[in-house]
């Protein structure tokens, strides 16, 4: 399942705007003022994303399944693998059991997000979680940023039945004015 973000037009033309102006008032290159940007949206993007709880839920079982009975399994975790699509449940016969009760990797959603920031001021790379393309030449500055893992759209917030990463565009463009401001009015004239 592949996660595609459709960005605002608006929030486009806003953060065009403020890459374009980072060059005038500030005298950034399009190269720094373009990966100033990817690093605000990397860092916006992350905070819209949740992080997994450190322990699984431990659930009674309900069902009378001959494979699994309640009466000899009262308890079950559920596990995923490969993400939520691919979910198993883990039946116990105590609610102590140790097994599958820690979540190893509970942050990795939030944390692919992160990875990507130094790859955004150098030169790209990729892990199994994130991938992050530049493509830098001498009429135009690409910066390509890319979530890999297979349940990024459900570790990401939602609201109103929208990704809160779609608002991730418009929030980083008012960041970057709001910056520019500051830095405008701290400037000697």
């Amino acid at each position: 399942m592949e996660l595609k973000v459709e960005w605002p037009t608006a929030d486009l033309k806003r953060m065009a705007a403020q890459i374009e102006r980072a060059q005038l008032k500030l005298g950034k290159s399009l190269e720094q003022s373009l990966v100033w940007a990817g690093l605000l949206l990397a860092r916006g993007a992350a905070a819209r994303t949740a992080t997994a709880p450190k322990k699984r839920k431990t659930e009674r079982n309900t069902n009378d399944d001959k494979k699994f009975p309640a009466k000899v399994f009262p308890f079950f975790r559920t596990v995923w693998k490969d993400g939520p699509e691919n979910a198993i449940k883990w039946y116990m016969k105590s609610r102590s059991d140790n097994r599958f009760l820690d979540i190893k990797r509970a942050g990795v959603a939030k944390k692919s997000w992160i990875w990507m920031i130094p790859w955004i001021k150098g030169q790209g790379g990729r892990t199994k979680a994130s991938e992050v393309n530049k493509k830098i030449s001498a009429f135009d500055v690409e910066i390509e940023m890319a979530n890999m893992l297979k349940y990024i759209q459900h570790a990401l917030k939602v609201s109103d039945g929208n990704l809160l990463l779609n608002e991730a565009l418009g929030k980083t463009a008012s960041r970057m004015e709001k910056i520019i401001d500051d830095k405008l009015r701290k400037m000697p004239l």
